[in-house]
Order: C-alpha cells, then structure tokens, then sequence
C-alpha cells in the first residue's frame, strides 16, 4: 500500500487555527500550509500569511467545534464558485475585528450597534432571555485576493442560533441557564432564516457605509448552528453575491447542502445499501481488534441531494502505536478494496484516549491515492 504525508490542510479550521494558537508563554505558532485540500479545489493562501484581525472569536460565539469546522470549510467550499481557486488566493479576515463582531451580536439593548432582540427586564431573568432569544451568533470574514495581495472580494457567513443557550447573572451574582428553540412558530417559515436576512441586510449596509472596508463583492451566506452535543454541523441555508458598489441583497438563493450522521435512521432511510456497508465495515474492524473497544461514527455531506465526502470517525480508547499503523493498514485496505465509493474523498480520523488524535487517512478520488499521517 502506498502511504504519504500530507499536511493536514484538509481540516481548515486547522489552518485558521495556526498563525492564532497561544503557546502559553507568549509566543506564536508559525506553522502554516501554504494550500488548502477542499474535495476537488485548492485554494492557495496569500503570502506573507496574516492573521485574522478576529482571532478567536469564533470559538468564544460558536458553542460547537464542528459548528465551527463548517463554518470554515463550508464557506470556503460555497466560495469557490464566485471566486475561482485559479484567478484567487485566500487569506484571513483583515477588516472584521472582535470588537466589531462582539458589537453586533450584542443586545439592542446592551450596545446601540447590537443585532439581537432587545431584553426587556421584568425582574424574571430566565422569562426575559425566553421571550427574547438571541439570534444572532458570529459572523465570518475570509478575503479573496489576487496575486498581488490586493483584495478583490470578501466571503461572509452570518452565523446563527437554532437553539439559544441561555447564561445569565442576576444582580446577586446568581447564575442562571436553560435553553430554547429560537423558532417557537409553526407558520411553515423557518424564523431563523428570516430573522437571519434582516441582519445580513443590515450587516451589508454597515460594511458599505464604512470607508475603511474596500468596495469589492461581497458573498453572503446565512448558517444555522447544530445543538451543543450533536457530532454533524447544522446547515448553510442560503446565500446572495452582491456586487461592488451593491448595498442592498436582490435576492437569496437556497442552499442544498447538508450533513447526515452515521447510524441514523435518516441515512439508513436515505441509503440503506451504503449503510449497510459502514456498518460491516465497523463490525470488521472490531472484530479484527477483538482487545480494543471500538466505536466507530461518521458524518456524509450531501450537496444538492447527492453524497459528495464521507468522514468516519474511529474511536480506539488505550490503542497503541503498533495498533494504530496496524489499524491504519486494515481500513486503508477495504477502501482500496472498494467496499466505499471511490469517486468520493474519504476521510478516516482515528482516536485513542479521551479523543486524543493517533491518526488522519484521506482517500485523494482525483489521484486514486491514500494520504496518512501518523501522530507520534
């Protein structure tokens, strides 16, 4: 079998993560790919390689880490299309800042630039948060420039609460949670979404009105966050391209482009054959490694109705390091085997101990080829 590294470019939010990541002593990581894999594009990343001026934003507003994973790679992918991997590079958010975000996703009635419901305060701190979730979650900035560095187009995706997670503090120091569903309607309209295009609006106007931001196209996308403890993402739920000297949204269009889980009664439903297979497939490795408690997941993204990447995720708690090239082998030999279409990219992430990372196998469909890379 023919292994070979691969920088772990895959994972965008890897490569987002790397010029932001404290080393607790003060210093930097420097370690950046310089291309991004996403299914059948890659990106190349503008040098020198700057750091969004939002850096760690995200995972303060964004509650789940595959939320988050989505976010990034997702509006990369639905990027793609309005700027092409050939004629573009990418590069960090350069004029979205924390301060600005946070501003926007605060109350009306906390901050005068704030894009959620205002809190009226009844002296009932859990009724008040109720009546009126928040909507608005984190908003994501990725630039589009040419070779030169100069921008040429920003990317956004308004991400947005399906359910409110609810944290509040009374004057007493207390400290109160529960959580609700943001739409609490049954009109046959997704709320959030709508709710979610009156902030773009407003969003889009305030970056045109702001001198200090180019006027270049702007793709806009609107994303509803999956729970707390779900293993797929949510969901993008539409998108509008508006082009420069543009300051108002024409129209949105509908994004087919979603993530199902696997077991599940919705992919058993949506296909039983394909099922079946992952499910012998986890029953072959566990009986291949009878010593190790095996668990294995995986999430199928699907665009436009059709299956387009498939990630497994295999937990192998206390495996060791002969186990884990061992197990690497054996599931890297029934993709070869074909028991997994393999026209798709295929994913393969392996776990020991408390989900700490042995090990990422890629099936590459352009070059017919497994990628590997073995953690020490």
């Amino acid at each position: 079998m023919n292994y070979k590294k691969l920088l772990l470019s895959t994972v965008l939010v890897t490569l987002l993560a790397a010029c932001n990541n404290d080393t607790g002593n003060g210093g930097t990581e420097e370690t950046v790919p310089t291309t991004v894999i996403q299914n059948k594009e890659i990106y190349r990343i503008a040098e020198p390689v700057k750091v969004n001026i939002a850096r760690g934003a995200i995972v303060n507003n964004v509650d789940n880490l595959v939320d988050i994973k989505e976010l990034e790679m997702g509006l990369m992918d639905l990027s793609t299309d309005q700027f092409p991997t050939d004629n573009y590079y990418l590069q960090e958010g350069q004029y979205l800042d924390s301060a600005t975000i946070n501003s926007w996703i605060a109350r009306k009635s906390d901050d005068k630039n704030g894009l959620n419901p205002s809190l009226t305060d009844t002296g009932d701190i859990l009724k008040d948060e109720k009546k009126n979730p928040k909507v608005l979650s984190h908003v994501l900035e990725q630039d589009y420039v040419n070779s030169k560095g100069k921008i040429q187009g920003i990317s956004l995706a308004v991400s947005l609460n399906k359910i409110y997670y609810i944290r509040a503090t009374d004057d007493a120091g207390l400290v109160y949670t529960d959580e609700i569903k943001v739409d609490q309607t049954e009109n046959g309209k997704n709320e959030v979404e709508e709710q979610g295009k009156k902030i773009a609006e407003t969003i889009l106007k305030r970056i045109r009105a702001n001198s200090d931001i180019p006027d270049v196209p702007i793709f806009l996308t609107l994303y509803e966050e999956t729970n707390k403890g779900n293993i797929v993402p949510g969901k993008f739920l539409a998108s509008s391209y508006i082009d420069k000297n543009d300051n108002t949204i024409a129209k949105w269009n509908d994004i087919n482009r979603k993530y199902i889980a696997f077991p599940s009664s919705t992919f058993e439903s949506l296909d039983r054959s394909l099922s079946n297979v992952l499910s012998t497939l986890e029953e072959d490795i566990q009986t291949q490694f009878k010593s190790l408690n095996i668990i294995m997941t995986g999430k199928l993204l699907y665009e436009e109705d059709e299956l387009s990447n498939i990630t497994l995720d295999i937990e192998a708690p206390n495996i060791t390091s002969s186990e884990t090239t061992a197990m690497i082998e054996y599931v890297g030999g029934k993709i070869e085997s074909q028991i997994l279409p393999d026209y798709l990219p295929i994913t393969v992430q392996l776990s020991g101990t408390n989900e700490e990372s042995k090990a990422i196998m890629i099936w590459d469909p352009s070059e017919k080829e497994i990628k590997t890379e073995i953690y020490e």
